[in-house]
């Protein structure tokens, strides 16, 4: 029994250590380029993907195949592919020899059917007809060999062939699918295969593999990835993408910059590389490497590679291993023009290999094989390689290869990356090594080489140096948060800031800086904070359990960071010493040189004793043991992780003074920055990070304000300008959200005026504010627009400036006819009928040369004359009372000079006729004449007072005269003559009234005129009572219309007796709706007469 539970236990650690709960990985997701992309670029193609993944179901590696998909061939029909070579049936007919040439000039094959499946395929696909394959026998009798150098293990030959039947060295395919030798004379169609250009099963660790190469243009290409852990391989990823056009490459290296130091030990630390900028470059690739003696002769320094050759001849399995023990590895050539370059003095083993998978070369460095250059000319074609002959080599003066066996012995050509930075590429002309620090006292080489997407200029050998000081001094001191801009926490900061602070100690002679919007790392709760240092921040993954290296790095970066890439003891120190941890170094699939997987320079390592060793041949990777020192560590290993977070906007900017200026930055957002000053020791050692808050970008502080009114013909809108801001666009509208006259029209400045014509009306408007990143709307304004805004001068004719206070005015919609002026002969320079709004009372004053200004009521039916006084005349007009809103108006000279508001005529008690007026205001006026009639006729009429003197007076005054000539029973028509000083007469009245001393004196009479006589209150809300008369018996219908004439509601339409009436409007509409706030019109109907008043409905 304690046996079995023993091995029960066994078997369930071995189960949870190595994951085998048969969980195995997922599919690959989200490719870059995007699945059916097109215009992909050529050269330097990173392809990418992400993995969900967990405990049980993480990758340790991931396997890539990428090849061309078939592309059309003129004169040849595509039929099927098998392991990415293409298989094509030719149009025409030839020889077997004429088809062979044709093949070999083009870089094809003749159809070699080595297998069962292809066999079949040709059956299936060749029309019908007898076809050429690629078999001979023709340099050995009786060997049969196949054109693509594939082991001759299957034949389907036809019953008695091959019988060599008058030197039949050829064989053909019969539409039945069986071999038949034959003199290879007679014409045919013929197979031709061709390869894909591919990749075949590389395997990397990392979520992406970068293509150094020039892929082919205007071709589609399939790739596909798979995940593998220790439980199996997952499935497979497939997908799809077309190249873009070819185009032309750099065609020249850069004007050298700085440093070019090979005197001796001066240059920084951490130096910044400089170089000028090249004619069509996009990018640069950088290549950076110690300066020291390597294994064989130099043979060439290419775009940052030394190529060496060995002296010492060795099979390919010891050549490999000298090779990459010493840094290198078996060249990988990837162009014809590397190709040239290289010796043809001797053969050379070269790092091409079919070792893995049989006729699916690849280079064992992990470089793409998009380039061959086999001997397909040779009577055996190259590859020709039965199953031991796995590799490869250049043969001497063709430079032409060939397959051979491993144990040939041979020299090398190697080619030796760049240890410290190897082709890391760079988007502009500069590179700063920032807190990676290299050795003090040695010798580097380094070139920048110029590209674009459609490759790189002819190689050149030539580089440049520099030598780390050997006396760096003392690093700088931290920056003092006191003396930051923005302070630290600072909101509505404009996006265009210029970031400052002081000069800390140590004398920097540069700084870096820092800036970006995330702060933590994604899903934080799975991670230790070790916090900040330089710019960066830190974690260790605490997700409960250990990951695979590759998981690791691909989790990493799905939460926002990278495997951490230690480039100094300080940062090293940072992780603490209580957990194991996988950093970001890897050497897969470059053979023996380790790259962090985010670009940064192996500058800096910390190696235990021993190590690296690559013990069991899968130590790719870099772990960080709990005393701080690192081990090469298998792939499939378990353990934490190290992460590094950079801000992702700046990352380490490169400045010479103290203040830097970031690029547009967004509204609404929390930036997090921090600045590090560094000199030829190096960087600081910096733990802070600072935040600001930017505004929001909303317009403020709008003209006319919201709320506010002013005059309808100031169109003219404006705002404070937003700092950042591109441009602005204007919105303008009738209601909220509706901006039906101007919808997003773009403005450049913070300005904008309408160019059409604004009624009294209430607007809506806003503003858009645009930088080249956002736009962003401000609030919703509004204001009202009169003809006569409160308080806001307005020119109503030329020298007259008309101000209202007390409200706002708007000149009248369809007002009622002026009443007639007091003087008949009256032309006033100005006229006009106004409404008023507001609760009153109203002031109007005009600025003018006018001698004087009247103004009239309807509520007392009189005029109210005013005298300039200093250039200024001003109306004051009551509230309350004001039953009809409307105020006619008019200025004028001296033809205006009386205001009569009552005139009236009473019997006495000793039966005389006494008259008494009143006269609201008085210019240029001589005085008064009283005249009198039997009949309603002035021209009969006598005067029968003497003149009675004007008191001129700009005040109400009062006159009265008693007319004792009168008898009794008799009815007599009085008028007034008011007498100006020059001679000018205006008359008023008649007045009637009977002298009867026979018994009480009768009532005047009042006569009804059918009108509407007033309403009131007028503006209203909610509700307004209309009074009018009818003068006989009627039909009589009364309505409200809007001021565009459209029926809103009719509120009676009956028979009414003469007599006088009222009636009530609540505001609404037919429907028992309520009206909006405006102006109305009430119409009567009545004998035969139309009356109509306007009314304001207010909210």
């Amino acid at each position: 029994m304690k046996t079995l539970l023993t091995l029960i236990t066994l078997m369930l650690l071995v189960s949870i250590g190595t994951f085998s709960l048969f969980a195995v990985p997922l599919a690959p997701e989200n490719p870059y380029p995007a699945n059916n992309a097109t215009g992909v670029r050529l050269q330097d193609l990173r392809l990418s993907w992400s993995h969900t993944s967990g405990q049980w179901n993480q990758p340790f590696e991931y396997e890539l195949d990428i090849r061309t998909v078939a592309q059309p061939i003129t004169g040849y029909t595509y039929k099927f592919s098998v392991d990415g070579t293409h298989y094509y049936l030719s149009s025409g007919t030839a020889t077997w020899t004429d088809a062979k040439t044709l093949a070999t000039n083009n870089n094809w094959r003749l159809g070699c059917p080595y297998t069962e499946s292809i066999n079949n395929s040709m059956q299936a696909n060749n029309e019908g007809v007898n076809t050429i394959i690629g078999l001979t026998d023709r340099v050995n009798e009786g060997t049969w060999r196949w054109e693509n150098g594939r082991a001759f293990s299957y034949s389907r030959w036809r019953s008695g062939e091959p019988n060599d039947a008058g030197g039949e060295d050829f064989v053909g395919l019969y539409s039945n699918g069986e071999w038949n030798d034959y003199n290879g004379g007679g014409s045919h169609r013929y197979w031709i295969e061709v390869d894909g250009q591919d990749m075949h099963r590389q395997i990397t660790g990392n979520n992406y593999f970068d293509l150094n190469c020039k892929l082919a243009p205007n071709t589609q290409y399939r790739w596909g990835i798979r995940a593998t852990n220790l439980n199996g391989n997952g499935p497979w990823s497939t997908w799809y993408f077309t190249t873009g056009n070819d185009g032309s490459a750099p065609s020249s290296y850069p004007t050298w910059g700085t440093p070019n130091n090979e005197a001796g030990p001066a240059d920084p630390l951490n130096p910044t590389l400089t170089w000028a900028a090249v004619d069509g470059a996009t990018y640069y690739k950088l290549y950076v490497f110690r300066s020291r003696s390597r294994l064989g002769t130099l043979v060439a320094f290419i775009n940052g590679h030394v190529y060496n050759k060995t002296t010492t001849t060795l099979n390919y399995a010891d050549s490999k291993a000298a090779i990459e023990a010493d840094g290198g590895h078996l060249v990988a050539i990837n162009s014809a023009d590397e190709q040239a370059m290289l010796p043809n003095d001797e053969h050379y083993w070269i790092g091409f290999t079919d070792a893995a998978n049989e006729h699916q070369y690849i280079w064992n460095v992990g470089e793409p094989s998009g380039y061959t250059n086999w001997d397909i000319t040779a009577d055996r074609p190259e590859p020709n390689g039965q199953l031991t002959e796995n590799h490869v080599i250049q043969r001497q003066t063709s430079r032409l290869w060939h397959d051979v066996s491993a144990t040939s012995t041979l020299r090398s050509l190697s080619e030796y990356p760049a240890d410290i930075l190897d082709g890391v590429v760079v988007y502009g002309t500069s590179y700063s090594f920032r807190e990676h620090k290299l050795p003090t006292n040695t010798l580097y080489r380094w070139i920048a080489v110029p590209y674009n997407e459609y490759g790189r200029p002819f190689f050149q050998s030539g580089q440049r140096s520099f030598w780390t000081t050997n006396s760096p001094g003392t690093a700088p001191g931290t920056i003092s948060s006191a003396g930051i801009s923005p302070a630290n926490g600072a909101t509505g900061v404009p996006i265009n800031p210029t970031l400052t602070w002081n000069a800390p100690s140590g004398s920097p002679t540069e700084y870096y800086a820092y800036l970006g919007t995330n702060n933590t790392i994604g899903n934080a709760g799975n991670y230790t904070d070790f916090g900040v240092w330089n710019g960066h921040r830190y974690y260790r993954s605490n997700h409960g359990y250990d990951w695979h290296w590759t998981g690791a790095s691909v989790q990493a970066q799905k939460d926002g960071g990278y495997l951490a890439a230690t480039g100094s003891s300080a940062e090293n120190n940072l992780f603490g010493s209580d957990q194991h941890a996988w950093l970001g170094g890897t050497r897969r699939p470059s053979a023996h040189l380790y790259k962090w997987t985010n670009g940064s320079p192996w500058s800096y390592t910390n190696w235990a004793a021993g190590e690296p060793n690559n013990t069991g041949g899968r130590q790719y990777h870099t772990l960080r043991w709990t005393v701080g020192t690192w081990d090469d560590h298998n792939d499939n290993a378990l353990s934490r992780y190290l992460v590094e977070v950079a801000p992702n906007i700046a990352d380490g900017a490169r400045l010479t003074t103290n203040s830097y200026t970031p690029d547009l930055l967004r509204f609404s957002t929390t930036y997090y920055w921090s600045a590090v000053g560094s000199n030829n020791a190096g960087m600081a050692s910096d733990t802070q990070r600072w935040s600001f808050t930017t505004a929001d970008g909303k317009a403020i502080n709008p003209s006319p304000a919201h709320t506010s009114i002013r005059v309808v013909t100031n169109k003219t809108f404006t705002w404070d300008a937003v700092a950042g801001a591109s441009g602005y666009k204007f919105y303008l509208g009738t209601a909220s959200g509706n901006w039906n006259l101007v919808n997003g029209e773009a403005c450049p400045v913070s300005s904008y005026t309408y160019a059409g014509t604004l009624d009294p009306l209430t607007y809506y408007w806003r503003v858009e504010t645009v930088t080249p990143l956002e736009t962003v709307l401000s609030n919703i304004w509004n204001y009202t627009a009169y003809d006569y805004p409160q308080d806001e001068g307005v020119q109503i004719i030329a020298g007259t400036v008309m101000e209202v206070s007390g409200g706002s005015a708007n000149d009248a919609i369809n007002p009622d006819p002026m009443p007639p002026y007091p003087n008949p002969a009256a032309v006033p320079i100005y006229a006009n009928t106004i409404t008023m709004y507001g609760a009153g009372p109203w002031t109007i004053t005009f600025t003018t040369d006018a001698a004087l200004g009247i103004w009239y009521s309807y509520v007392t039916a009189s005029w109210t004359i005013v005298h300039n006084a200093g250039g200024v005349i001003t109306f004051e007009i009551p509230a309350g009372g004001k039953d009809i809103p409307e105020v006619p108006i008019a200025l004028g000279d001296q033809t205006l000079p009386v205001v009569l508001s009552t005139f009236n005529a009473v019997i006495t008690s000793q039966y005389f006729v006494h008259l008494t007026w009143v006269t609201q205001s008085e210019s240029q006026m001589a005085g008064y004449y009283v005249l009198r009639a039997l009949e309603d006729n002035l021209s009969s009429a006598v005067m029968v007072s003497p003149m009675i003197p004007a008191s001129n007076s700009s005040q109400a005054t009062s006159y009265h005269y008693t007319d004792q000539e009168v008898q009794n029973n008799q009815t007599y028509f009085y008028w007034l003559e008011a007498v100006e000083f020059s001679n000018t007469s205006n008359f008023f009245g008649p007045l009637s009234i009977l002298v009867n001393n026979d018994g009480d004196v009768p009532p005047p009479q009042v006569d009804l005129v059918t009108d509407i006589s007033r309403i009131y209150p007028n503006p209203f809300s909610p509700q307004t009572t209309i009074e009018y008369t009818l003068r006989s018996d009627s039909p009589v219908s009364i309505s409200v219309f809007n001021t565009k004439g459209q029926l809103i509601r009719t509120l009676m339409n009956d028979n009414k007796a003469s007599g006088i009436y009222h009636l009530e409007w609540d505001g609404k509409d037919q429907n028992g709706a309520l009206c909006a706030s405006g102006v109305y019109v009430i119409r009567m109907q009545a004998d035969l007469k139309i009356s109509t008043r306007k009314v304001i409905l207010i909210k």
